[in-house]
């Protein structure tokens, strides 16, 4: 966790434990998947944990393992799961060729972002939460408000584009793709700033 007093392990049985950094106890036994974990994610604040398994269902949980809500709008696998920086919003990116944004309090859907053609591979937000980015299978990154509505597509890559970052300061997204390339883009206009 962010402030260093838990850890998360994940098993492939869909459970998740969560232990004290300081003596090493357990703390709590988070088991609600019916499959395989595939990632798990503390809020900045350290006070939500997400799991996200090939169930097609991410849990959110307390910080102390008590479970707060199922989400589960996807209708193909969750490859992963993010929290905006001011721990306000929980974003999963799924292999249905979508994200979502949710609260991350309650668990409550907020937004689809939907557009991509392949699976999302990726997402991050720009440290001041107010925009995310996406990468997807069908060779494109997508950049979007934090309420839900597209910015701009970034389309250039010739494969998978796996990873997209934001700059510190949020003018640029660096992308990373399986056609041997990453580019930095201007993160408003779509640019090509370099390759």
């Amino acid at each position: 966790s962010p402030d260093g007093l838990r850890l998360v392990t994940a098993y492939g049985d869909g459970s998740a434990q969560l232990w004290a950094t300081d003596t090493g106890k357990l703390v709590a036994i988070m088991r609600r998947h019916t499959g395989p974990l595939r990632s798990v994610a503390f809020a900045p604040n350290s006070e939500r944990i997400v799991t996200v398994g090939e169930d097609r269902v991410a849990r959110l949980w307390s910080d102390a393992g008590v479970h707060l809500a199922g989400l589960t709008a996807h209708t193909g696998a969750i490859s992963g799961a993010v929290f905006s920086p001011d721990s306000g919003v929980l974003a999963t990116y799924s292999e249905d060729h979508t994200a979502i944004l949710w609260g991350a309090q309650g668990g409550k859907q907020l937004a689809p972002l939907t557009g991509h053609t392949g699976a999302v591979k990726d997402l991050s937000f720009a440290a001041d939460g107010r925009r995310l980015v996406t990468a997807s299978a069908d060779h494109t990154a997508r950049v979007w408000h934090s309420g839900g509505a597209l910015v701009v597509e970034l389309a250039g890559h010739t494969d998978h584009v796996r990873m997209a970052r934001f700059s510190p300061d949020g003018s640029r997204v660096l992308t990373v793709s399986d056609d041997t390339t990453a580019r930095l883009w201007n993160s408003t206009s779509g640019n090509v700033v370099a390759t």
